[in-house]
């Protein structure tokens, strides 16, 4: 196949992955697996309010923590629209599993995530979720714009980016908080699914505190509350950072997004082994060039269309890249330690560009 057909051998690829049934949502084993990571979520609660002492009430928060990631990795699916071919369906997953119990805002999700994010990951300067300024430098640019007192200070912000995994999920809440209570004084802006978004969001608090409190000392929930927010925020800085974080998923200048927005997806990403149970709290993200090449599939046909992805990856020059878990945390650390040169001359392994940018379907229909 010539190299000025990439475009259509990737339409090609989403016909065969369509022929062969990977788009058909896998609704039932999803919402199993939703159940269980639920029944976690409440035997952990159960453990912790009936812990006879302080290590056995930690364990149940644990456990709590371990329930709600997979609920937020689960869900993570429903709002890319790949839960159930019910448009509805995914809605309701998505806010019960992002703002009713997981306190994140589904509109800021969408924005930052799925327009964002995945149409631009590792863009300086365009994806937020790898913009930790002015806490941490995550490339080099970052230290070169800095002042000589910060530039002091990012040569050692390895030693306190635990405390950004502690806080990851106040960090969060804090900016869903900002864009809701902005986009909602706007009429031009505000719509019904804000709405919902804080609906949630309050039903969350009444969940998490108000109730609570009518059982048990208001200190003691509030005390919870903390200890499970700073476990998940370690728990998701675990399921997430791998796949773009290390040295090998490259940062980019924004000149490339005129270039081949394949490259630039699989440039800045790679994947992570996992066994049975990482497979089943991470939900997909381990598969990560996968999802976002085609992030409308549900995770669980992610591993038998891999070899498809990854044979279309090395047809047409694309980086296909696979970490272990642990080596792709370890190097992710370490690029708090040695940030990342920003890159502006990819090469592009065709003839011609495309006449315009095409971007991985996301899966909104």
């Amino acid at each position: 196949m010539p190299d000025t057909d990439y475009l259509e051998s990737y339409a090609a690829l989403g016909a065969e992955l369509r022929r062969q049934g990977w788009f058909r949502k896998a609704t039932g084993r999803l919402m199993l697996e939703f159940a269980f990571h639920l029944a976690t979520f409440a035997t952990g609660i159960v453990i912790a309010i009936n812990a006879p002492n302080v290590w056995i009430w930690l364990g149940g928060v644990a456990i709590n923590v371990l329930g709600a990631t997979g609920i937020g990795t689960n869900t993570h699916t429903s709002a890319h629209f790949a839960t159930s071919d019910r448009r509805w369906v995914n809605l309701f997953m998505t806010w019960i599993g992002y703002p009713v119990l997981g306190q994140f805002s589904i509109s800021y999700w969408w924005k930052k995530h799925n327009n964002g994010h995945h149409r631009v990951p590792n863009v300086i300067g365009i994806d937020r979720d790898c913009d930790f300024m002015p806490l941490f430098a995550y490339c080099e640019r970052d230290v070169a714009e800095a002042g000589p007192l910060r530039r002091w200070y990012y040569k050692y912000q390895g030693v306190f980016l635990p405390v950004l995994a502690l806080l990851h999920g106040v960090n969060i809440q804090t900016y869903d908080w900002r864009h809701l209570v902005g986009v909602l004084r706007d009429p031009q802006q505000r719509r019904l699914l804000h709405w919902f978004d804080v609906l949630g969001l309050c039903l969350h608090w009444v969940l998490w505190i108000v109730i609570p409190a009518m059982f048990y000392p208001l200190g003691y929930v509030i005390l919870f509350h903390v200890v499970h927010r700073a476990f998940f925020g370690i728990a998701m800085s675990v399921m997430f950072a791998p796949a773009h974080y290390p040295a090998e998923a490259v940062a980019l200048d924004t000149s490339e997004l005129k270039n081949d927005p394949l490259l630039t997806q699989a440039a800045a990403t790679v994947n992570f082994r996992t066994g049975f149970i990482g497979r089943l709290y991470c939900a997909g993200v381990e598969y990560q060039i996968e999802h976002h090449f085609f992030p409308g599939i549900s995770h669980t046909h992610y591993p038998k269309i891999a070899p498809l992805v990854r044979a279309f990856c090395e047809r047409h020059g694309y980086p296909y890249r696979t970490l272990g878990w642990g080596e792709a945390l370890w190097k992710s650390y370490m690029t708090f330690w040695r940030p990342k040169p920003v890159l502006s001359d990819l090469e592009i392994p065709r003839a011609t560009r495309p006449r315009k940018a095409i971007h991985p379907s996301h899966g909104w229909s």
